[in-house]
């Protein structure tokens, strides 16, 4: 999880609207917690289905687009 966090951080360092969607392998309310706190979008634990991955992908593009239309 701290190299997750590290990661995150990292990449809103670069682009700080950058929507991120964690997978990961644990499935833990503290893990999903702590990745939403450092800015990660969603959170999905693998397995994951592939529907509901596109379904959180398609989300964060639409807020992000939103995002960029208010600032605009």
């Amino acid at each position: 999880t701290l190299d997750a966090t590290r990661d995150i951080f990292q990449m809103h360092e670069i682009d700080p609207d950058l929507p991120v969607i964690m997978l990961s392998g644990h499935a833990s309310d503290e893990a999903a917690r702590t990745g939403i706190e450092a800015g990660a979008f969603d959170y999905l634990t693998k397995p994951y289905d592939l529907g509901e991955l596109l379904d959180k992908i398609s989300a964060a593009l639409e807020e992000k687009s939103r995002k960029q239309k208010a600032e605009s």
